[in-house]
């Protein structure tokens, strides 16, 4: 019997192993070997790196100067840590879809009477009609999903979501690819397409109730990205009450107390605060609790000495020496709100001082200084302080293009203001007589020598940068100062220096690998660099060679004075909005240089000032007249005694802009003489007009396919030597090079029906974007075109760009079908519209493009023959 027992079973044994790897026929044996296999050899282990990807987001730190993320993988460094596991989860469920997918309809059974043909139940009905039978497939799509989510590569796990909605759509794995789709769509910053989503699930009677507070938390979600803080409260409030799991429930109460905070209903956030202090939560957020309960203390409560007694004794605490930043950080707030600056500028230096790895909180506390000096204003100082904040600020900051903006006009407005100092000084020494100046540089001279001293005894090795002057450098005042003395330079050096060196510890040559190789710089200084320029301070020739000590020099000093004096007030009125500080630079400008090259210029800038800004009607009526008087033939003139001038100008414009534009369309379709007659026509109307390059360069593309080559180079020289910046110019250069060298086709490209095509990408020259698109595109060829063996290889095309190219497409209905499928694919969703191209090529107009890099003309040919029929 034994025996019997132990046959049989290898019997069944054998006919596994033998079916087992085949998915061609369905049947029940079969189905239950994929299902086993696919479960416990692929599924599990593919779910629990997944599981282990999330586990170890969990474990990132929190970012309490921001508010919380709801979800927390939405971040850049949850993406960077997960990414193994991620990639891993894909991998199985993939490899699992590739095994086990049995999409083989199973044969129906027969009747007893063995008869086909008999009506079936609903069950079986439903059974046979199923589009696959393997019960892992559609969770492995979904893993698939999730896993590119939780990498940020939304479109592609989109893909796999979708495709449970079109095989699976009566199933109930339906409502997570939804669910997922719409956190997907969120991390785009797509908020309508997620919330279409959201109301799918919702709207159909049978959805899981498990939902109802997902979708609340994903609408809390978009709320807060939205800046609409009342409507995620009322979201969170309601999943707040829903949440059962403590760890989970105390993290959203910080959210709602941060929102609340966030729109100054303080005693909301501090009762919440308490209460999440009183839930017993980790450390960290304990001490951020408490951190803000004291920053949303109001001005005028009682309770603020009580506060800040609380504060310092926590300074006390060693548990707290990692957190001193963020504690003298809320000292300041409390200091600032109570209107005590002075205090609140040291606490915030403090904060700074004492913030050693919390870059998050240095970049709060710099910006909270810029801000201060921004607001009083004091430029010099907030635009160095801007400079330091976007050293250290993440770029997911709400506000980070303001700041940016900011530091971006004051950093400006900082070098212009250093260029007048610079230039004023130099000038001041030049116009010394020899021997003032022989005893002035001395005396520099022995100040360095002092400081080194002085530093060297008290062992700093910091260099010493001498400078102090004005802040338009008026030329009448600190006549002994000299250009390297200035302690905000030394800030904002410091600032350069960190963006492009980032933090490093203070040692001599630290750019250096090799350090025990370097001779000491220090005992035996050398006069000058590789360049000639004399960097030894204590050489009299190091403050010589900049001075300008003739007649043409010191007119180059005064015109860089001029420029940058110019600059200040341009920076001020239309950047940075500041009328009187702007008519201060412009007035400047005029009492020291007048009838300078931008006179002109400035005289419109008051005038527009006053008139629009200030209210001075008695000053934009002098700069008025003056314009009239002094300059009665410039545009600056026409349009104060013609109030229709600009409209006039307006309506050339446009003019000419249409005329260029069905040029082009004429050209398109060789319509030569038509392109002739539109160009004379746009010249008659305005002969400088902006798009003249573009203009002739039509014209002369008309006269060589008409045959007159010679015409057609003087045309072109003419538009390299005229318009040497023109975008066009380029083109005209390349074109030119081809008619010298004498291999100049007018029908350059030619059109073969048969011929075999490569799909094309001109990208920049980038590698880490190049190797990301090449990966994506050597995938998307396996899995979508995997017979047609399809070669992915990279070009240089010039300096800038690179040709991506996809061989070989046989067909030209291939290659339409190629294209329109990358494009139907987001294959290209992480490039830029505008800084890409894309195109079908044959292998002679190919090698044809790579020697006259000329895109744009590739692609007025393809336009022709293949864009159509896309």
């Amino acid at each position: 019997m034994k025996k019997k027992i132990a046959f049989r079973s290898l019997i069944a044994l054998t006919a596994i192993y033998f079916v087992g790897c085949s998915v061609d026929k369905n049947t029940a044996l079969r189905r239950s070997y994929h299902n086993l296999t696919a479960h416990y050899n692929i599924f599990f282990n593919g779910n629990e790196s997944f599981k282990a990807g999330v586990e170890k987001i969990k474990l990132l730190p929190e970012n309490y100067t921001a508010i919380l993320p709801i979800f927390p993988e939405e971040t850049d460094a949850a993406a960077t840590t997960s990414k193994s596991d991620m990639d891993n989860s894909i991998q199985k469920a993939v490899k699992l879809i590739k095994m086990h997918s049995i999409t083989a309809k199973p044969a129906r059974k027969k009747s007893k009477s063995g008869k086909k043909g008999e009506k079936l139940s609903k069950e079986q009905e439903e059974f046979y009609q199923k589009s696959e039978y393997c019960n892992w497939v559609d969770d492995s799509y979904l893993l698939i999903g999730k896993s590119h989510y939780y990498l940020h590569d939304y479109h592609t796990g989109m893909k796999s979501l979708q495709l449970i909605l079109n095989k699976f759509k009566n199933e109930p794995i339906r409502f997570d690819a939804m669910y997922w789709i719409a956190l997907s769509y969120c991390g785009l910053g797509e908020y309508s397409d997620a919330v279409n989503y959201l109301n799918l699930i919702k709207a159909d009677e049978n959805y899981p109730k498990k939902f109802d507070r997902e979708i609340k938390l994903i609408n809390a979600n978009i709320y807060i990205k939205q800046k609409k803080y009342e409507k995620a409260i009322s979201e969170l409030d309601t999943v707040v009450a829903m949440t059962k799991k403590k760890k989970e429930k105390i993290r959203l109460q910080f959210i709602l107390a941060q929102l609340h905070q966030k729109l100054n209903q303080n005693s909301q956030a501090m009762d919440l605060y308490s209460q999440i202090i009183r839930s017993n939560p980790p450390y960290e957020m304990a001490f951020n609790a408490k951190i803000n309960m004291a920053k949303s203390f109001n001005a005028g409560d009682e309770n603020s000495d009580d506060l800040k007694n609380v504060l310092r004794k926590m300074l006390k605490d060693d548990k707290n020496s990692d957190y001193q930043d963020q504690i003298y950080y809320a000292l300041a707030d409390i200091s600032k709100k109570e209107s005590d600056e002075k205090s609140a500028v040291a606490y915030y230096k403090l904060s700074i001082t004492k913030s050693t790895t919390n870059t998050n909180q240095k970049a709060l506390s710099y910006l909270a200084l810029a801000d201060i000096y921004f607001s009083k204003p004091d430029y010099i100082n907030a635009g160095a302080y801007y400079d330091s904040t976007m050293t250290v600020l993440d770029k997911n900051y709400p506000d980070y293009e303001v700041v940016s903006q900011k530091a971006g006009n004051l950093s400006g407005l900082i070098q212009n203001l250093k260029s007048v100092a610079e230039q004023d000084s130099l000038q001041r020494v030049a116009k010394m007589s020899e021997a003032q100046r022989k005893t002035f540089i001395e005396s520099l001279i022995a100040q360095v020598k002092q400081k080194e001293l002085a530093e060297k005894n008290a062992g700093n090795n910091n260099n010493y940068d001498p400078f102090s002057v004005g802040e338009y450098g008026n030329d009448n005042t600190q006549k002994g100062n000299w250009y390297f003395y200035n302690p905000t330079a030394i800030g904002i050096g410091k600032s350069e220096f960190s963006k492009i060196w980032g933090t490093r510890k203070l040692e001599d040559h630290w750019r250096r690998k090799n350090k025990a190789a370097i001779i000491e710089a220090n005992e035996n200084p050398a006069s000058g660099d590789s360049s000639g320029k004399i960097t030894n301070n204590k050489d009299p020739n190091f403050y010589l060679q900049n001075l300008p000590l003739n007649d043409s020099l010191m007119q180059i000093s005064d015109n860089k004075i001029i420029n940058a004096l110019y600059a200040v007030g341009d920076i001020y009125e239309k950047q940075m909005k500041d009328y009187p500080q702007a008519v201060k630079a412009y007035e400047e400008l005029l009492r020291r240089y007048p009838k300078n090259s931008l006179e002109l210029e400035t005289y419109f800038n008051l005038y527009l000032i006053h008139n629009k800004n200030t209210g001075n009607t008695a000053q934009a009526e002098k700069y008025r007249n003056k314009i009239l008087d002094e300059y009665p033939n410039s545009k600056y003139a026409k349009i104060l005694s013609d109030p229709n001038y600009l409209k006039k100008l307006e309506e050339t414009k446009n003019a000419i802009d249409k005329l260029y534009e069905e040029a082009y369309t004429a050209y398109k379709i060789n319509d030569f003489e038509s392109v002739l007659a539109k160009t004379d026509e746009a010249f008659s109307i305005s002969p400088d007009n902006d798009l003249k390059p573009k203009f002739l360069f039509l014209k002369a593309n008309v006269i060589g396919q008409k045959g007159d080559i010679e015409q057609m180079k003087e045309i072109l020289k003419k538009i390299i030597a005229d318009y040497p910046k023109d975008e066009i110019t380029r083109r005209a250069q390349d074109e030119l090079a081809v008619l010298e060298s004498g291999k100049y086709d007018p029908d350059l490209y030619k059109y073969n029906e048969n011929a075999i095509l490569s799909y094309i990408i001109v990208i920049e020259n980038d590698q880490e974007t190049i190797n990301k698109i090449k990966f994506k595109l050597s995938n998307f060829n396996v899995e979508k075109f995997p017979a047609m063996d399809l070669k992915v290889e990279t070009k240089f095309l010039f300096d800038t760009k690179m040709l991506l190219t996809v061989k070989s497409l046989k067909t030209k209905t291939d290659g339409l079908n190629y294209m329109n499928s990358i494009n139907s694919n987001f294959i290209l969703a992480d490039l830029k519209p505008g800084n890409y191209e894309h195109f079908l090529i044959s292998e002679d107009n190919l090698n044809k493009l790579l020697k006259l890099p000329d895109v744009e003309r590739y692609l007025e040919f393809y336009k022709k023959n293949y864009q159509l029929q896309e």
